[in-house]
């Protein structure tokens, strides 16, 4: 059937309709394939993109199908979830603002309201509705919920952030989250006589999960900001550096900076390859220097140090079972991501969302 345009109630679960350019063009060429989907109170369920193409080409009237819902709300959601998310594919805010919403929704209707808590994956002993129960009711993955509310949650204290992808929000949170732990931190007490250290090196551009993931989310520090580090050397210390392919050249900078001197670099042979442009990384380096004359006993490691990879910046067990087994004395883990024993760390704790 058809109706007049102005009819149709447009519903503010949608916050951006993306680039309709190309709609526009296609429906002024062959016209509206599909028609619009609306309930029988005239509420707009499904071809929201078409809505607004047509609406910003100043038709008068459409073609639309008229479910029979009659004030359903949870069954109009439903079929934008299934219209858009399964069948033609909304802006990410688009989708993450609709299974948020359809979770909370479900929440109320059996009478559990902890919608936010992003813990609550599996059924509890209580019973209610939960973020598992929201990804099979939607035949998505429990991730994408997960991930979706959190997000959600986030965007409620950072409303600018409402446009950037699911992704890119969490991201972005735990970067602040560990700016927030920084300005928490103490000055060290004491010099050490080993000292390891894994700058947080600058990549350039910005985080974006379909094309730069390479971008870490931790603060990055600039060279400059990396050079000015006090670090806390006893008179007799070796200092293990560890440099990106990337910044290889700058790490034999900040040795002589730093008051050591270079003697040999160990290279970590990564069991699987990462991301890159000129070549992708199945390497990394440390940079091996000493500072007067301290006792070192690894005359017969070798150079090269093959171990798997357990995420982003997290350097391998092995790492500290050779540097425990050659050098002695106080320790420090400069930046480094977890407690050990016989180590001091120091730097923010790695921010787990």
């Amino acid at each position: 059937m058809k109706i007049l345009l102005n009819q149709i109630k447009e519903t503010k679960a949608i916050r951006d309709n993306g680039d309709i350019e190309s709609l526009k063009k296609s429906i002024l060429d062959i016209g509206l394939i599909n028609p619009i989907t609306i309930d029988s109170e005239y509420n707009l369920l499904a071809g929201r993109r078409r809505f607004r193409a047509i609406s910003e080409l100043g038709w008068s009237e459409t073609e639309v199908t008229v479910l029979p819902i009659n004030g359903d709300r949870l069954k109009a959601m439903r079929v934008t979830i299934d219209e858009n998310l399964k069948r033609k594919p909304l802006t990410d805010p688009e989708n993450r603002a609709l299974i948020a919403q359809y979770d909370e929704l479900k929440r109320q209707i059996e009478g559990n309201k902890s919608a936010g808590n992003p813990n609550l994956l599996q059924c509890n002993e209580l019973g209610g509705w939960t973020q598992k129960a929201t990804a099979e009711d939607l035949h998505i993955s429990q991730p994408s919920v997960n991930q979706a509310i959190q997000a959600e949650e986030i965007v409620k204290q950072q409303p600018e952030w409402a446009n950037l992808k699911t992704k890119q929000i969490l991201h972005k949170a735990k970067v602040e989250a560990q700016k927030e732990q920084i300005k928490t931190l103490t000055k060290l007490d004491g010099l050490y006589d080993v000292i390891v250290i894994d700058p947080p090196w600058e990549i350039k551009g910005s985080y974006d999960p379909d094309s730069r993931r390479a971008t870490p989310d931790y603060p990055m520090m600039s060279y400059a900001e990396i050079a000015d580090i006090e670090i806390p050397a006893s008179d007799n210390c070796i200092l293990w550096l560890w440099v990106t392919n990337l910044d290889l050249h700058e790490g034999f900078h900040l040795i002589e900076k730093w008051g050591f001197e270079y003697k040999n670099t160990l290279t970590w042979a990564k069991d699987k390859f990462g991301l890159g442009v000129w070549m992708r990384g199945q390497t990394e380096h440390c940079l091996l220097a000493v500072k007067g004359k301290p006792l070192f006993t690894g005359e017969s490691i070798s150079t090269l140090l093959g171990a798997p990879t357990s995420g982003h910046s997290i350097k391998p067990v092995a790492f500290y079972e050779l540097v425990d087994k050659c050098c002695y004395g106080r320790k420090l883990d400069y930046f480094g991501g977890k407690e050990r024993d016989g180590w001091d760390r120091y730097g923010a704790q790695r921010v787990s969302l």
